[in-house]
């Protein structure tokens, strides 16, 4: 069984998500318009990857 899916599964059997597995980093990424204008980006999360 490969450590991910081990962790996956024990996260499921107990409840619980590790805490490394509940942080995303959120960074804006320009769709269109004007660079200068905030609602021209939209938010993506960054998972973490083990």
């Amino acid at each position: 069984i490969s450590p991910l899916l081990h962790i996956l599964n024990l996260s499921f059997s107990e409840g619980t998500v590790p805490c490394k597995m509940k942080i995303a980093r959120v960074v804006p990424v320009f769709k269109k318009g004007s660079p200068k204008e905030m609602c021209d980006y939209r938010p993506i999360s960054l998972l973490p990857v083990f």
